[in-house]
């Protein structure tokens, strides 16, 4: 690859560029469980596995806590699919990722508020 600098002139030069550019991007992304990936597992599966694929690390947030009674189906179900499951016990999940030195870039979640928010 050549330095990375200013694109030619030309549509296919720019995105050439960008293409370059995020060849070595790797996002951390939050999936949920309740309401999100459980509604549909086997496609949540498939875009999990996909974006590892292409180096981006998946891990799967959720306001649970670490001891309820269900908690071995998620673990389960998500065993060698994720970068790790994470339980908040219904703290803000990004404070509580980022306390784990852990940046999320995308979050995937059917309650967005709970990102920023404790679950009361």
């Amino acid at each position: 690859m050549e330095h990375v600098g200013k694109p030619k002139e030309g549509f296919d030069s720019h995105v050439n560029y960008l293409y370059e550019l995020l060849q070595d991007f790797q996002m951390n992304i939050a999936v949920d469980f309740d309401g999100t990936y459980d509604l549909e597992p086997k496609l949540w599966n498939q875009m999990m596995a996909t974006f590892r694929i292409h180096g981006h690390k998946v891990y799967l947030v959720t306001a649970r806590y670490p001891d309820e009674v269900d908690n071995y189906i998620l673990n389960a179900l998500l065993s060698g699919r994720t970068d790790g499951i994470y339980y908040t016990s219904k703290k803000a999940k990004k404070q509580y990722m980022l306390d784990r030195g852990i940046e999320i870039d995308v979050w995937i979640d059917d309650k967005p508020k709970y990102i920023l928010e404790d679950k009361a």
